[in-house]
């Protein structure tokens, strides 16, 4: 199973350096992974190893081997930067990677399955868990709503209501 822990961006410079967006954090944990596979899709994948690379900005600019120069950085960009799972470190203690709670069934409080989760969408204030069962719900990825995970059961106990609320949003009122 490939985790995607970045993304490349345009060329930085005229010697084949590039930017990249890290989704790690910090976001310079990207850096340790010292072979990256670059892919397009499922079926496009290829290793390229990392010479040198450090924090620019909000985000790193990277060398890597093989590429000499702007054009052929220029052809690396919108590549998703992926790692092996195998590769990521150990969680601690309530700590989980979002690839590792796909496809687990949500089930609220009250033992009411919500459905199952499909993916986390990055929102501007927080990360937010999209779970599709008879309905969609977009739940903030914190702590407070994300209670306990069964890995026996394949189950994530959340603090939701399965009820719709009103303006078509599924989920707590603004000020509950």
């Amino acid at each position: 199973m490939w985790v995607e822990l970045g993304k490349v961006g345009a060329p930085y410079g005229v010697n084949g350096w590039v930017r990249v967006e890290s989704f790690t954090d910090p976001i310079e944990s990207l850096l340790g992974y010292r072979v990256w596979q670059l892919s397009r899709s499922a079926d496009e994948r290829a290793a390229w190893k990392v010479l040198e690379g450090k924090t620019h900005g909000k985000g790193l600019i990277v060398r890597l081997e093989g590429v000499p120069d702007c054009d052929g950085a220029a052809r690396l960009r919108g590549a998703r930067i992926e790692v092996p799972r195998a590769d990521l470190p150990p969680t601690r203690r309530r700590e989980h990677y979002q690839i590792d709670l796909i496809g687990l069934k949500a089930t609220n409080e009250e033992g009411i399955e919500l459905g199952v989760v499909s993916e986390f969408v990055a929102a501007p204030e927080q990360t937010l868990m999209v779970v599709i069962g008879q309905r969609e719900y977009w739940i903030p990825a914190v702590p407070e709503h994300l209670l306990k995970v069964s890995w026996d059961t394949g189950e994530l106990r959340v603090r939701w209501p399965a009820e719709e609320t009103a303006g078509g949003a599924v989920g707590p009122q603004r000020g509950d």
